[in-house]
């Protein structure tokens, strides 16, 4: 088995007394540890290691916790400008226990008000196994959104009030 250690701590004069050993594994950005003790033979001990270390290396997995690609909500802008997305200003790559079940909270504006800079943390990602925080970034808005200057403002209006009067005669 690749990243295997292993040491012998102890063996008996004949072959009906165990012997015990102590191994690593490595893999995955893991390393597991097993002992094993009462084996009647060398080579069912090595084999029984060998399978509880892979079994041990088996639980754990490396995720992206928070992805740095992932749009994790959108934020509404006024004056009928585009929305904002946000994105986490910190990716997470963590090693998890495959065993052990990840919470994702994500807590974000709806409404933001303009301007919005590009960058502009605008809420975070947290992410737990149990009470532990695996990761945690902020989120960020992904694009920059202007505030329309005065003329901007009086067309966004003029143009709302015209689609509101025109509802009063349907």
């Amino acid at each position: 088995m690749p990243g295997l250690d292993a040491e012998e701590h102890g063996k008996g004069r004949q072959q009906v007394v165990p012997v015990d050993e102590l191994a690593a594994g490595r893999g995955g950005g893991v390393t597991v540890y097993a002992t094993l003790l009462g084996a009647p033979t060398r080579e069912s001990r090595n084999a029984d290691l060998a399978e509880l270390l892979e079994w041990g290396l088996d639980r754990y997995r490396t995720v992206w916790a928070v992805d740095g690609r992932r749009t994790y909500a959108i934020a509404a802008t006024g004056y009928g400008r585009p929305d904002v997305r946000l994105v986490a200003a910190k990716p997470a790559l963590r090693l998890v226990r495959v065993d052990r079940t990840l919470v994702e909270r994500v807590v974000a504006a709806v409404d933001v008000s303009l301007p919005v800079r590009k960058g502009q943390q605008l809420g975070e990602v947290r992410v737990t196994s149990g009470n532990h925080v695996v990761a945690l970034s902020p989120l960020v808005a992904a694009e920059a959104v202007d505030r329309p200057g005065p003329l901007g403002r009086a067309g966004f209006y003029a143009g709302r009030t015209l689609r509101h009067f025109g509802g009063i005669f349907r």
